[in-house]
């Protein structure tokens, strides 16, 4: 996709009361306004732990109590102060309560330092893959920063 960067971020374990939240996250890049040739886009990057916007006391009652899990994806807009404006769900656990809280959680805690072009901050997406909702001992992953190449470099 013309004008924009793909990066997958990887993570470590973390376990919480037996349930656990997993994530990975592949960052993809669109500002708002149009990039001039010689001002790439710097991503977004989260601040702090991922791992601490989820933790096993978000798992939904109704979905433990009925031994429900999934992985979700979702697409978060972030604004140029860094903070998530919006959450679109990508890919469906099958699960709404587990979608929900998903898009719930990285909106009211999720913080980033902002994506750059040049010295100014941009708006942009950032695309998180793969949060696993388990009830049982399973891994959380957690994004940690990871080299990023600008958009359409």
């Amino acid at each position: 996709m013309p004008g924009s960067s793909f990066v997958s971020i990887l993570a470590r374990p973390f376990t919480t009361l037996g349930s656990a939240v997993a994530l990975v996250a592949t960052v993809t890049l669109s500002a708002s306004a149009p990039a001039a040739a010689h001002d790439p886009i710097d991503p977004p990057r989260p601040m702090g732990d991922m791992s601490q916007w989820f933790s096993g006391d978000n798992y939904p009652p109704a979905a433990m109590r009925a031994g429900q899990e999934g992985n979700v994806s979702v697409a978060l807009s972030i604004n140029a102060q860094g903070l998530v404006t919006g959450c679109q769900v990508t890919k469906s656990s099958g699960v709404p309560a587990l979608d929900a809280k998903t898009c719930m959680l990285v909106t009211r805690r999720g913080r980033f330092v902002p994506a750059k072009q040049g010295d100014q901050a941009v708006a942009s997406t950032y695309d998180l893959h793969d949060v696993e909702w388990r009830i049982r001992d399973m891994s959380v992953h957690v994004p940690s920063s990871a080299p990023q190449e600008p958009a359409g470099q």
